[in-house]
């Protein structure tokens, strides 16, 4: 009997998913189920695969394994094939279905802060899977446009490529560089999904023109361990709005138990147990 659901990735220190899905679980009345972590490098994911197959009922997926987990997936959603990017499969029947949940999970986040997307410009820092999820959810809900930077050319064009096959916002790509001299004044919101300023190295900053921020900007960033980045404090110490990736977290995963378990899961109670983690970090 499969009694398990994860988050496969490597490394995974710095993960609250495990904290705030048992939370949910146990005021759910689900106490057969257990949601643990599966960090596995790569050349230990077939053996991984076969024993999720085996033993799960769902997992997340997180860096970085959303782009290279799709050979193993044989059923694609429509939202994580426009991405190219999976973060939510569930196991039925020996099969595993994919689809991806940090769209919506990021969107419900800026509407929890009143940011409206539609019609604004947007830049992204990064081009991995966790940036194609959104970027493509911030093109479905109306953005004019939106702008990628990252320091792998491919990657970055990928992306767009994306983007314009898709929906009709205007995109181009931006290097580090290059991003050095843009005039970043006219981004509404500008968005990190790198690793850059993760739990434990908070204090590391992208290469930014932090100096070219105006205070009707919004600075976000998908990490929210630790909540404030060095990225967000620049934008703080400014005056700018900034928002950390808490919120995410908590509504994308919501939506993963949702799917996994055909019910809505208790949002205060996941918020409240992710909060607790966090208190004196």
């Amino acid at each position: 009997m499969r009694t398990k659901l994860g988050v496969l990735g490597y490394p995974l220190g710095h993960t609250l998913s495990p904290v705030m899905h048992n939370a949910a679980l146990k005021a759910m009345g689900r106490d057969e189920l257990e949601y643990v972590k599966i960090e596995k490098d790569y050349h230990e994911l077939q053996a991984a695969i076969e024993e999720i197959k085996r033993d799960f009922i769902g997992i997340n997926v997180t860096i970085p394994y959303k782009e290279k987990i799709m050979p193993w997936v044989q059923e694609v959603s429509y939202e994580a094939r426009i991405a190219g990017a999976i973060n939510t499969i569930t196991i039925k029947d020996g099969r595993m279905i994919g689809t991806n949940t940090d769209g919506l999970g990021y969107l419900r986040s800026l509407r929890e802060k009143d940011i409206q997307v539609d019609g604004k410009d947007i830049l992204i820092m990064g081009a991995g899977g966790a940036a194609r999820g959104v970027a493509t959810a911030l093109l479905g809900a109306g953005a004019n446009r939106i702008d990628v930077c990252n320091r792998k050319k491919n990657r970055g064009k990928s992306l767009m490529d994306i983007l314009s096959a898709v929906g009709n916002a205007k995109s181009s790509w931006i290097d580090f560089k290059a991003l050095m001299r843009t005039d970043i004044s006219r981004y509404h919101l500008i968005i990190n999904t790198t690793p850059v300023g993760m739990h434990p190295r908070g204090s590391e900053k992208l290469p930014f023109p932090y100096e070219e921020l105006e205070k009707h900007q919004v600075l976000s960033d998908l990490i929210y361990r630790p909540r404030l980045t060095g990225f967000l404090q620049e934008g703080k110490d400014r005056g700018l709005k900034v928002v950390d990736g808490l919120d995410m977290l908590l509504y994308q995963g919501a939506e993963s138990l949702a799917i996994w378990l055909g019910t809505e899961p208790p949002i205060d109670v996941m918020r409240e147990s992710l909060l607790e983690a966090l208190r004196g970090e």
